[in-house]
């Protein structure tokens, strides 16, 4: 997002969470589904892409990246399948655990697929993982145990986000090659663990700088239209500025670049209004405005394609099982 062009730029810079060293759990989930009271819960955070690991896409739970995050936290993987041994820890395999907010459980990370991984373990295979620490980050990959997804069939691939397939593909690969990314900076893998407190606090700041962050390219906007930014501008570049004094300063703007075009409009000059009425109208990057009725279980952003022909670009899909009825719809004001 480049807004040096505004005449004073304010000093809005994108938080960081505070990330910690990851520390192992001893236990792991009761019977019940819970988790026990010394279990170390964190969410992880790409370091490099500045986004969460969570679920979403494929029926809610590949695992993804976005602004909100999974609870998760690791264990060691002890050898306990023969009967009257002691469970001894390999020293090197783990169990990456994540509460699925999808399915309202604790589950285990697996990898399905070259291109897939997903948050909910059933009886799939490929659910061992290792893990190594590199610099202030760490890098995830499938252990010596699974049967496909191993280091031995797939050297040096981990876990991450490659970026160059563009910001509204939010799946995970499991296997990224660092050595083989034709762009640099476009594998993300580095990823880092964020305490509970922590990540609260990181989320009430990041509201606040995506709400500065929007208004400046509104500004900007406006701008090339001619139209004042004033007080939009000087809201923006009071740092102190408010996640509602942002968003309402937004909102006003909207409203004076509407009016504007409104008033140069004439018969022989109409003006396509979709944009600046019906916010997100396209669901480019999500669905950001809209509402459902469906009931369906799946209501993400989608961006599949079949051949170039299920869709040109991103897409809302809702998705269930079972017929449903209902309406996506949005209010105009």
């Amino acid at each position: 997002l480049a807004l040096s062009s505004l005449s004073v730029c304010a000093q809005w810079v994108k938080p960081v969470p505070a990330t910690t060293d990851l520390q192992i759990s001893e236990q792991v989930t009761a019977e019940d589904g819970t988790v026990a009271l010394d279990t170390i819960v964190y969410y992880m955070y790409n370091k490099d892409a500045g986004v969460f690991f969570t679920e979403g896409n494929d029926w809610g739970t590949q695992a993804s990246v976005g602004q909100q995050g999974l609870k998760v936290f690791v264990s060691k993987y002890m050898n306990d399948e023969e009967e009257g041994v002691e469970p001894t820890w390999d020293g090197k395999t783990y169990f990456i655990h994540d509460y699925s907010n999808a399915k309202g459980a604790w589950h285990r990370l697996f990898i399905d697929s070259e291109t897939h991984a997903y948050v909910d373990l059933g009886s799939q295979a490929n659910y061992y993982w290792e893990i190594k620490k590199v610099d202030d980050a760490y890098r995830l990959y499938g252990g010596e145990l699974n049967p496909t997804y191993n280091p031995t069939e797939f050297p040096e691939c981990y876990l991450g986000w490659d970026i160059s397939a563009g910001t509204s593909k939010t799946g995970l690969t499991p296997v990224l090659n660092k050595a083989e990314e034709e762009t640099p900076g476009t594998y993300c893998v580095d990823w880092q663990f964020v305490l509970p407190a922590d990540y609260d606090a990181y989320q009430a700041k990041i509201v606040v700088y995506l709400a500065a962050e929007k208004l400046g390219t509104l500004i900007e906007e406006a701008k090339e239209k001619g139209i004042s930014t004033t007080a939009a501008e000087a809201v923006y570049n009071n740092t102190d500025s408010t996640q509602e004094e942002l968003e309402a300063a937004t909102t006003q703007l909207r409203i004076d670049i509407s009016n504007a075009i409104e008033n140069s409009v004439t018969p022989d000059n109409p003006k396509d209004m979709t944009a600046e009425y019906v916010v997100n109208y396209d669901f480019d990057v999500n669905t950001e405005g809209w509402a459902t009725t469906t009931g369906a279980q799946n209501t993400g952003l989608a961006t599949n394609k079949v051949d170039g022909t299920h869709s040109t670009g991103s897409f809302w899909e809702n998705w269930h099982s079972s017929a449903h009825s209902g309406k996506m719809y949005k209010v105009i004001n």
